[in-house]
């Protein structure tokens, strides 16, 4: 990077006697390094975040703070990650946060619990719902704030349509009953990165979600 910087300053001065009314708002040698560097931040970012998952993965969950049973749910999530590359409205980031929270679950939730986790995120891959997803994802992550209803309506509508294609992937069972106290703080701990329009979408779509659901506790089968 040093010898790139030295090349890029030459090339400036060069530049700057060849036009000596060069526009002053063009781009630098710094502007430029600045922007590269960036970039490769968010890189590093990223992969950092995959090894994290992919040490998870090579040990089977095998550490104390990961159970093994939690394995399953965590691959599937990893593999829509990967597919889409994309954090979701579902909390597919897998950051610090996210990590701790799934330690939590991974003691705390059910066996048909996790096992409903490993369904829905390997049904938005085989089903080839990526597209979908990710095209959901991205409009719930850039809801401002100060969002207007019509735009919340609109968010809440696209997730529960896309969560509908999903249902059968769903037990009844896992979501029609009171909160633990665990589920409660898992909650708290999500809500945490999200702004109030994104936090009252949310609620909305469970609402929606839910209702569904008591529709149709006396239906159809589960995913396969």
């Amino acid at each position: 990077m040093d010898q790139v910087a030295g090349m890029l300053d030459e090339l400036d001065a060069e530049r700057s006697r060849r036009e000596p009314r060069f526009p002053a708002d063009q781009p630098t040698a710094d502007d430029i390094l600045a922007e590269l560097d960036a970039a490769l931040q968010k890189q590093i970012e990223h992969l950092q975040r995959q090894r994290r998952v992919i040490a998870h993965l090579r040990t089977q969950n095998l550490a104390a703070d990961f159970p093994e049973r939690a394995a399953g749910a965590l691959a599937a999530m990893d593999r829509l990650a990967r597919v889409a590359d994309e954090p979701g409205f579902m909390g597919l980031a897998l950051s610090d946060a996210d990590q701790l929270a799934m330690g939590i679950a991974a003691h705390l939730y059910s066996e048909a619990e996790l096992a409903e986790i490993e369904r829905v995120f390997n049904a938005i891959v085989d089903r080839d719902y990526v597209d979908e997803y990710r095209k959901i994802s991205r409009a719930v992550n850039v809801l401002p704030a100060d969002a207007s209803a019509p735009q919340r309506q609109a968010a809440v509508d696209a997730c529960v349509g896309f969560l509908a294609k999903l249902i059968d992937c769903f037990d009844p069972q896992n979501w029609l009953r009171a909160d633990k106290d665990y589920e409660v703080l898992l909650d708290r701990t999500a809500s945490e990165s999200f702004n109030s329009a994104q936090i009252d979408v949310s609620e909305q779509i469970f609402g929606e979600f839910a209702r569904i659901l008591v529709r149709r506790r006396d239906g159809e089968g589960d995913c396969g």
